[in-house]
């Protein structure tokens, strides 16, 4: 049965825009999550993450404000949809809050989805980028 997980997470210190630019920056993403992502900001382009683990395609993307992906691990089953991820970009003060929702999850791989390792380095890059620059 296909699960469905959401979340908000803020992101301080970057405005949506340019939070959307660092998160379609396959070379910076790459850098600050450890794994190889290839990613872009065309609808319709393919896309992959944690080193080819995980690969999809860009269905929207609005410059600043959201992204919805198409995504599955290489270890799903053919049969089992891709799982539907949307990204909405709000900007709040000194920063930037993501409503997340990750639709179509098969429920025996939820164990497997953490996405605290994609947005915790993501803020630590953050933080670090905020401390060299005095704030």
């Amino acid at each position: 049965m296909a699960k469905t997980i959401s979340d908000v997470i803020d992101i301080e210190g970057i405005s949506p825009e340019n939070l959307f630019k660092l998160l379609t920056d396959s070379k910076k993403i790459s850098e600050i999550t450890g794994f190889e992502t290839k990613i872009s900001t065309k609808e319709g382009d393919e896309l992959s993450a944690l080193n080819g683990g995980v690969f999809g395609r860009n269905l929207f993307i609005k410059p600043g404000r959201m992204i919805v992906q198409s995504w599955r691990r290489i270890t799903w089953k053919k049969d089992w949809l891709d799982a539907i991820l949307i990204l909405s970009l709000t900007e709040k003060e000194n920063g930037t809050r993501i409503d997340m929702t990750n639709a179509n999850l098969p429920e025996t791989e939820l164990q497997f989805i953490d996405w605290n390792t994609y947005w915790n380095p993501v803020r630590e890059y953050m933080m670090k980028k905020a401390q060299k620059a005095g704030v």
